[in-house]
């Protein structure tokens, strides 16, 4: 990660790598570039967790912490993620513009190099769960 200089401007956000229950779809929102994982920036005195039940659903299952990770958007820019594994037990459609891509499908999808590695670390996690 570049050094943080005076004047960069960082976005943290907390995004969820969700599954369908046969684990083989994954729930992405579609972006600009492609697709992104469900949840938003994080707001002033919100944690993590607060984040992604708003943004994603309170009814959202969180299996555990996958990582950190960020990418450069702009010369003086940063969009920082903090990613989860995640589940619902029954699994939404349409909501906040969610659509279930096929694991592979998804994965040539992402956009952003941060969401592209959380996807891959929450296929690597689920496989081999047993919380599934």
């Amino acid at each position: 990660m570049p050094k943080m200089e005076t004047g960069y401007k960082k976005a943290c956000g907390a995004y969820a790598v969700i599954f369908d229950a046969k684990k083989e779809k994954v729930g992405v929102v579609p972006s600009g570039s492609g697709y992104r994982l469900p949840g938003g920036e994080i707001s002033r005195g919100e944690s993590e967790l607060a984040c992604l039940m708003r943004t994603v659903g309170a009814d959202l299952e969180i299996a555990g912490f996958l990582g950190k990770a960020a990418q450069e958007t702009g010369a003086r820019s940063m969009d920082e993620g903090l990613f989860y594994l995640g589940k619902w037990e029954q699994p939404r459609k349409g909501s906040h513009n969610l659509e279930w891509l096929n694991l592979h499908e998804a994965a040539e999808k992402m956009a952003g190099t941060h969401h592209q590695w959380a996807l891959q670390e929450g296929i690597s996690a689920v496989q081999a769960s047993t919380w599934f």
